[in-house]
């Protein structure tokens, strides 16, 4: 297959997942975002291996493309090992997480399961293996989204 053929048929499975993608979810998702902009919250995103470079490109394009205030967890890194280190490894993002969320930022599910509590969190990140994609839900101004990390 030449470069012409593959960039061809790139591009057609690009747009056959853009046509199964759901519209509806995409604009809850926008209005979502739109809501944390305008109530000048924030956009928390999480990522261990590969992921967290991911959050941090999000992080960045949050910012950098629609004035949406994002940090990525990852890109603290002092703090998440000094977490780790303190209060072992498993809480690193999690206990980042808690000593800066603010009223207007809710975490509401992590790997599909509830969070209802700062330990919730703490223990569904335990369960995670390092560098694994990870389904998390935020709740913001009665909005759900959903994302992966």
């Amino acid at each position: 297959m030449n470069t012409f053929e593959t960039l061809q048929k790139h591009f057609e499975t690009v747009a056959g997942a853009l046509l199964i993608m759901n519209q509806y979810e995409i604009e809850k998702a926008v209005q979502i975002f739109k809501q944390v902009r305008d109530g000048n919250n924030t956009v928390w995103l999480v990522g261990n291996g590969g992921s967290a470079s991911t959050a941090s490109h999000f992080a960045n394009d949050l910012e950098k493309m629609a004035w949406i205030k994002a940090i990525s967890i990852p890109d603290m890194l002092p703090k998440i090992l000094a977490y780790g280190n303190d209060n072992g490894w498993e809480r690193m993002f999690s206990d980042t997480l808690e000593r800066n969320i603010r009223q207007g930022d809710v975490v509401v599910a992590f790997i599909g399961l509830p969070v209802r509590t700062a330990n919730d969190l703490r223990v569904r990140v335990a369960d995670v293996n390092p560098g694994s994609e990870t389904p998390l839900t935020v709740l913001r101004e009665g909005q759900s989204l959903s994302l992966r990390v």
